[in-house]
């Protein structure tokens, strides 16, 4: 019988069954069948069960009629509404028509089809069904749901840490293939697990969080562990605004800090070993100019490399090698006028980036790689989609702050500060389009 009702329940709610089985399974899917191992079976899976939940939408409302046919005032005030994202789709449109790489710009890079216009097409297509069909209640369930996904992601990053199914790992990174990227799924989710424990004082929640922070410490993910203290602070605010920040709530967050504190030193991990990088790093660079690799011809602009540098002293601060990202992304995006306004192309940065690599990496430790992002996905919007894609993001970021509810926005806080200094992957760039998909002034809070 619970079956049956079960069953019933699902098909009488296809949209937030499909959507909720999305952020559950997602975040968990790998495949060893495919080159990338994590990211593109997710996209994958995305592609297939979006696909899905956007033909039932407009099945529905072809035989229904109730989307389509609407009052003239209605559409208006609706278009107005979604201006902001309507602006940014139309920016990657645009910037896709005159990408440098047609194909790629569509599908995305070809290790992971993510990021190209098939991809915000499908999730602008995902945020107009949300939109749509979702109930003020759907949101806070499919958040908890959210949530909830964090325990199976999180158990396997403790495991890999301590080798308990497989030989232990320096840096977690569970099923999504790298340390940032699962670094930034969880500053993501975490401060709505907390928020959820202060309301609700559920036990399950403060566990949940928890193991989450020991999964995000155990990735040893700079920009991950700065996420996690803004997060921590605009919590405060949130708390505050939502009447939740009293005597018992301080007291909680104390105790719960303190865990957190403590989960921290008793595993610094390669933290200590970093600190002694970074101030070997700032001698080699402040060394003489050929101990560092190469001196200026002062009759020439010629440049002397000196090929005979031990791999040992290669620059690796991930600091130094940002840096020099950030400049070669700079000068592509300043490189032509109509770089600065449409950008190389959604994807393009791998193939393009090179001609502007500057010389600074050739003595990191990195020297041999083909950067494909330049980690930093501000520069990237601005080096592949100009200052239509930058514009047209802030702009949506703005609007998403005036409208989403406070508890989702430390979690967004956290997404943007993280993409300081990666990008958002195809889980987190789910979660996005499902955050700004809610609307405070209809729930009233």
């Amino acid at each position: 019988m619970l079956i049956k009702q079960s069953i019933k329940e699902i098909l009488s709610r296809p949209y937030f069954s499909l959507l909720s089985l999305m952020v559950l399974a997602l975040p968990l899917i790998v495949s060893s069948n495919t080159n990338e191992l994590f990211e593109f079976p997710k996209t994958y899976l995305l592609y297939v069960l979006g696909s899905i939940l956007i033909m039932i939408f407009i099945i529905e409302s072809i035989v229904k009629c109730n989307d389509i046919c609407i009052k003239k005032d209605t559409l208006v005030r609706n278009t107005y509404y979604h201006l902001p994202v309507i602006l940014f789709v139309s920016s990657v449109i645009i910037s896709t028509i005159f990408s440098s790489h047609t194909y790629t710009s569509v599908w995305g890079y070809y290790s992971r089809a993510n990021g190209g216009l098939v991809s915000f097409l499908i999730f602008a297509a995902i945020y107009i069904t949300i939109v749509n069909k979702f109930k003020i209640g759907d949101f806070i369930q499919i958040n908890k749901i959210i949530a909830i996904s964090v325990i199976p992601v999180s158990i396997l990053g403790i495991f890999q840490y301590y080798g308990i199914l497989s030989d232990p790992v320096v840096r977690v990174y569970s099923t999504f293939g790298q340390p940032n990227w699962l670094a930034q799924y969880l500053v993501m989710i975490l401060p709505f697990v907390l928020y959820l424990f202060i309301k609700e004082s559920k036990y399950i929640w403060l566990v949940i969080f928890i193991m989450g922070y020991s999964c995000l410490w155990f990735t040893y993910s700079v920009s991950g562990i700065l996420g996690f203290a803004v997060v921590s602070l605009s919590s405060i605010f949130v708390f505050l605004k939502d009447k939740l920040l009293n005597r018992n709530t301080i007291i909680k967050l104390i105790i719960i800090y303190t865990i957190l504190g403590l989960i921290s030193f008793l595993n610094l991990g390669i933290f200590k070993d970093r600190i002694n990088d970074v101030l070997m790093d700032m001698k080699i660079w402040n060394k003489d100019n050929t101990n560092v690799g190469y001196e200026a011809d002062r009759d020439t602009d010629d440049i002397k490399i000196d090929t005979s540098i031990s791999e040992e002293y290669k620059i690796s601060d991930p600091g130094f090698i940002r840096i020099g990202l950030w400049k070669g992304a700079y000068n592509l995006w300043a490189s032509s006028i109509k770089n600065i306004i449409l950008g190389t192309g959604p994807e393009t940065f791998p193939y393009e980036f090179q001609d502007y690599r500057i010389l600074s990496l050739n003595y990191s430790s990195e020297w041999n790689y083909v950067f494909n992002k330049p980690h930093n996905y501000y520069l990237q919007l601005l080096s592949e989609m100009g200052l239509i894609g930058i514009i047209s993001y802030v702009f949506l970021i703005i609007s998403v702050f005036r409208r989403i509810p406070h508890r989702l926005m430390p979690g967004m806080i956290g997404f943007l500060f993280t993409n300081i200094f990666g990008w958002p992957v195809l889980v987190t760039s789910l979660l996005f389009w499902i955050y700004i998909s809610e609307d405070r002034r209809k729930a009233g809070v």
